[in-house]
């Protein structure tokens, strides 16, 4: 990476990514489409992304929290460990089209503009949702992506698999729940409805949580930035908030 991305690399090592990863980064930025996955789990959705895909960038992030409340019996905590010591299948077996970095949402606000080209949030839960938002309240984030039909996608998940994998932690999936992809369907953005085929794949298979869940809607937000009164981000975060 140039000196133009030396803010990116001072962030990721910050966040404990090694250099290796960080060089493999350097790659992925090179490729002429980049995806972009926030709450990447395991990252098994963007590795199947990514291998279907092989002239395609994937970047998958998460928070990897190994001190999270949810205890040592959650699923989200096994794989923060498991990042931290290397010992993920998809780390063991990474296409060189994709990485698998520890990042919050806030990464977003360290690419130029128009440089990414879609945005995937697969069972956005709350903390990703409202980091997301935060960002969303900045005004600029959009900016990082370029315009098109998909520059946001958002598969929520089953009630079933979150409290799986939150060590018995329940959200509400309903279709005013106050938190995650609701937090996204409330603001000024018009996300529709879209096809479950994406890159190749069926989005709605590629994932534990969306396989098991009654909820197979595909909500994308693209092809042009909606118009919005300036204040219009910082007054719906107070709102929601």
């Amino acid at each position: 990476m140039g000196s133009c991305w030396e803010p990116l690399r001072a962030y990721l090592e910050s966040q404990g990514n090694s250099p290796e990863e960080i060089r493999r980064l350097e790659h992925v930025l090179t490729m002429p489409t980049l995806i972009l996955e926030l709450g990447a789990g395991a990252g098994g959705a963007a590795w199947q992304i990514a291998t279907r895909n092989p002239g395609m960038g994937v970047i998958a992030t998460d928070i990897y929290d190994w001190e999270c409340e949810f205890g040592d019996c959650s699923r989200y905590r096994k794989t923060a460990l498991m990042w931290r010591e290397k010992r993920l299948d998809t780390q063991r077996a990474t296409p060189s089209n994709m990485v698998l970095l520890r990042a919050r949402a806030e990464i977003l606000g360290f690419f130029p503009d128009h440089f990414l080209d879609s945005v995937l949030l697969i069972n956005p839960e709350p903390k990703v949702a409202e980091a997301f938002l935060g960002l969303a309240a900045k005004a600029s984030w959009l900016d990082k992506i370029k315009p098109g039909v998909a520059q946001i996608l958002v598969l929520p998940y089953s009630r079933s698999m979150g409290i799986s994998a939150y060590g018995g932690f329940e959200f509400d999936h309903s279709n005013d729940w106050s938190k995650g992809l609701g937090f996204l369907m409330s603001g000024p953005l018009k996300f529709r409805r879209g096809e479950r085929l994406h890159w190749g794949l069926d989005l709605c298979r590629l994932s534990g949580y969306t396989r098991n869940s009654t909820q197979t809607d595909i909500y994308i937000y693209g092809n042009q930035y909606e118009e919005v009164p300036a204040n219009f981000w910082q007054t719906w975060i107070r709102r929601i908030f």
